[in-house]
């Protein structure tokens, strides 16, 4: 999948994939939060997202997917990740589940 569409009430919007921060879980829906700071939301499960994204996005808790694209740093001692646009997300994988699949995603993007 190369973009995301959104449908909203009055708009329907095409994201490109690039340009997808992270997905967070929001119970049966989820919402999508570019690097410009827009965020939409999305009637799937972050399940059925995760299914649907490709090798650049990682689940890094139950209720984020980040882009390995916007990690500017991992904070081991507190478990969280900090974005190149500022959002700070937990980590609940191991370290080094989460430093193998940094090294394998950005492999393949």
């Amino acid at each position: 999948m190369k973009t995301l569409i959104v449908n909203s009430k009055n708009y329907i919007d095409v994201i490109e994939m690039n340009d997808i921060v992270f997905f967070m879980a929001d119970n049966c829906y989820t919402k999508v939060v570019t690097k410009d700071g827009h965020q939409y939301v999305v009637s799937q499960t972050l399940a059925k997202v995760c299914n649907e994204t490709e090798a650049r996005f990682i689940r890094v808790n139950q209720s984020y997917l980040v882009n390995v694209n916007f990690i500017s740093q991992v904070d081991k001692k507190r478990k969280t990740i900090l974005l190149k646009e500022s959002s700070e997300v937990k980590f609940t994988i191991s370290q080094k589940k989460l430093l193998e699949l940094i090294t394998l995603c950005s492999k393949n993007s």
